[in-house]
C-alpha cells in the first residue's frame, strides 16, 4: 500500500486530539466545570486574555512557518516544488492554525455564556 506524503502528517494531526479528548472525557471527574473561581462573575477573565494572546503567537509561528518553508523551496532550485518528505510536517501545522483558531472561538463562546 502506497500513501501518498502528506498522509502520516493527516493521521497524526487527526488522531492525537481525538485521543486527547478521549482522554479528558473519560476521566473528567464532574459533569459540568465553571470557568469562574469560586463564582465571582468574571473572574476567568484575565485568563481568557491570557489563553487568546498564547494561541495567536502559536497561530503567527506556525503560519509563518509555513510561509517560509514554502518561500524557500523556490529559491531553493527546485523548480519552485517542495520536496517530499515536507509534507507531513506542513499538514500538522496546517492543522495547529486550524486547532489555535478553533480553541480560540471556543474558548470565547463557552466564555460568554
Amino acid at each position: 500500500m502506497n500513501l501518498f506524503s502528506g498522509a502520516i502528517g493527516i493521521v497524526v494531526g487527526c488522531t492525537i486530539p481525538i485521543g486527547l479528548w478521549c482522554i479528558c472525557f473519560w476521566t473528567k471527574s464532574e459533569a459540568n466545570y465553571y470557568l469562574d473561581a469560586n463564582g465571582q462573575p468574571n473572574a476567568f477573565e484575565p485568563f481568557l486574555a491570557k489563553y487568546l494572546k498564547i494561541s495567536e503567537v502559536v497561530i503567527s509561528l506556525a503560519t509563518g512557518s509555513i510561509v517560509l518553508l514554502i518561500g524557500s523551496s523556490s529559491l531553493n532550485g527546485h523548480g519552485g516544488h517542495l520536496p517530499s518528505f515536507y509534507a507531513s510536517p506542513l499538514f500538522l501545522l496546517a492543522f495547529s492554525v486550524f486547532y489555535g483558531i478553533a480553541f480560540s472561538a471556543w474558548m470565547t463562546f463557552h466564555y460568554e455564556m
